[in-house]
């Protein structure tokens, strides 16, 4: 009896509100079919695709490493119908819809933070630890945008340099584990402030040209410098082996005593023609 009691409030104070994860589809799926009105030759059933993959693909990748089978995304059809028509609004009024300029551009900062919620509050009601949490909510938050850039033939923008992506929603879902598990924030409060959380370094990062590293900032400076250095010590070491007569190994420098070779001699001459 006791037992019954713990799960109904682990899962009265861990699981997301209902809008959460309506909102998160129904703004993932609006900006996957923008993405497929990017692509010159893209049809209706390639909007609804993209628009699948980034409205529930990162609830199915949380429910798959969850454990949670069938996904609520095939057992729920509410998830399916927001899909739908979010792909046909866009496809509808996707004019109007493009003139909204920086909106558009907070539509991937909000499916980061509510996909980064949407996993982490799964995560803390199936009793993860907080790094695993941590670590699910992060990776739910950018799976769909993955699946979505694959299947458009680009290069995901988690693997590239520029605007912080998958680490402004580390830094939501950071906030939102600790403050729900060890915080004891209720869970709506949590949520909101992770989502604004993630929108404003979004927004943020981008008005002031802030990028992530490039992988090979510490190539181009500390390690070329190091290369530099080493070459340089190897050509004075071996400057400083031929002047003293020695080869780089070590060893004495043969002399040279002429050969056949040597000017004024002949190999084929006789004793008489020397």
């Amino acid at each position: 009896m006791h037992e019954v009691v713990a799960d109904v409030a682990t899962d009265a104070v861990y699981r997301a509100p209902v809008w959460i994860s309506i909102s998160a589809t129904a703004v993932g799926a609006i900006e996957g079919s923008l993405m497929a009105l990017d692509e010159p030759d893209a049809d209706l059933v390639g909007m609804a695709v993209l628009a699948a993959c980034l409205g529930f693909g990162g609830g199915i990748v949380r429910d798959i490493l969850c454990g949670s089978l069938p996904p609520a995304a095939l057992r729920d059809p509410a998830y399916l119908v927001t899909v739908i028509l979010c792909a046909g609004g866009v496809w509808l009024a996707h004019h109007w819809i493009r003139r909204l300029g920086t909106v558009l551009y907070a539509l991937d900062a909000l499916v980061l933070g509510l996909f980064g919620v949407v996993g982490a509050q799964q995560a803390l009601l199936v009793g993860l630890p907080t790094v695993s949490a941590v670590l699910l909510g992060a990776i739910v938050s950018v799976s769909g945008g993955i699946l979505a850039d694959i299947l458009s033939q680009r290069r995901p923008a988690i693997l590239q340099a520029g605007p912080p992506y998958a680490t402004a929603s580390l830094v939501g879902v950071v906030w939102y584990v600790l403050a729900v598990r060890e915080l004891g924030v209720d869970a709506n409060v949590a949520a909101a402030v992770a989502v604004a959380l993630v929108l404003a370094l979004r927004i943020v990062a981008d008005r002031l040209g802030v990028t992530t590293p490039r992988a090979d900032l510490i190539e181009g400076t500390h390690f070329r410098r190091l290369r530099s250095a080493v070459s340089d010590r190897v050509a004075i070491r071996r400057h400083r082996d031929q002047a003293s007569g020695d080869t780089p190994d070590g060893g004495p420098v043969a002399p040279d005593r002429g050969g056949p070779d040597r000017a004024g001699d002949d190999p084929s001459a006789g004793p008489s023609e020397r």
